[in-house]
């Protein structure tokens, strides 16, 4: 499966191929053999997250101006 966002002029947009309707800037999982064909309409790939790219570093603390 390849996770797909639809970043349309659409509102929504419903294939019922594939059995889906998704909303503009919304993701959906699609079978990989109908992912090349929506990519070629428009649609974006959603990048996979590695691991690390998870980890936040903490936030500087606040300090007050004396």
């Amino acid at each position: 499966m390849a996770k797909l966002t639809y970043p349309g002029p659409l509102e929504a947009v419903s294939i019922p191929s594939l059995g889906l309707t998704v909303k503009r800037g919304g993701s959906a999982d699609v079978p990989d053999e109908a992912a090349p064909q929506l990519l070629d309409q428009g649609w974006q790939a959603v990048p996979e997250k590695s691991p690390t790219s998870t980890t936040k570093k903490a936030a500087p603390a606040a300090t007050k101006e004396p």
